[in-house]
């Protein structure tokens, strides 16, 4: 099922609404430091979707493996590359349903390239959003069909009270969130933190990123002003 996972891939990167175009970001000869990020994630895509031009790409993260500085962020791309292949390989013997949609998910790429059509993303549903199959069939119902099913998966029944049930929220319950707290984005915005805060904030400025976190926007920033964010 793997070259079926590929021929969607290599189909999603050549579509520019989605990805703005992973092949025109691959330059390998462009080596600032915002440059070779872009380069290492075009590469990833592109050795992903098993085109013409992986072979270029894989030889640019097994090179970028070995710089000082980016090593570690290519290696984490290249073991991604191989723990994908082997994942889907392990699902598509598991799971004949999956791999003939697959299947059917290329074959019908090859004929309607079109991303908006309908028979598209129902197939895409198919593969990699089961829950939202039918919901974009439209005058059958589908969609409220496919609602109320997956809401009804969702029920619960509550048969008996909690025999020991929470008397002090909090100190029983952790509340949680998914919120970011990252470095502030402008110079600016420093001076809004009190003086301790700001002498931590400029000490951590100054050390190497450890640690990545996947977020469409650069993170909730301290010092960002309050009513832009919901927190």
């Amino acid at each position: 099922m793997y070259p079926a996972f590929q021929k969607v891939i290599h189909h999603l990167i050549r579509e520019p609404s989605l990805f703005s175009g992973f092949r025109q970001q691959f330059d390998p000869e462009d080596r600032d430091p915002l440059s070779i990020p872009r380069n290492l994630n075009a590469a990833f895509f592109i050795t992903l979707s098993g085109s013409s031009l992986s072979h270029p790409a894989t030889g640019y993260l097994a090179t970028m493996e070995r710089d000082s500085r980016w090593g570690a962020v290519a290696g984490v791309y290249l073991q991604a590359i191989d723990a994908i292949e082997k994942e889907i390989t392990r699902a598509g013997d598991d799971d004949a349903w999956l791999a003939k949609a697959m299947g059917d998910l290329t074959d019908y790429l090859a004929s309607h390239p079109d991303m908006s059509d309908p028979g598209t993303v129902e197939r895409f549903h198919r593969v990699f959003f089961p829950e939202a199959v039918g919901l974009e069939e439209e005058g059958s119902g589908g969609r409220e069909e496919a609602v109320l099913a997956l809401r009804g998966k969702r029920w619960v029944s509550i048969d008996q009270l909690n025999p020991s049930p929470v008397s002090e929220p909090h100190r029983e319950v952790l509340f949680t969130s998914n919120v970011l707290l990252t470095l502030p984005l402008h110079e600016e915005q420093f001076a809004s933190l009190s003086p301790d805060l700001r002498n931590k904030v400029e000490a951590v400025s100054g050390e190497e990123q450890r640690h990545w976190y996947d977020h469409p926007t650069p993170g909730v920033s301290t010092g960002t002003v309050t009513r832009q964010f919901t927190v």
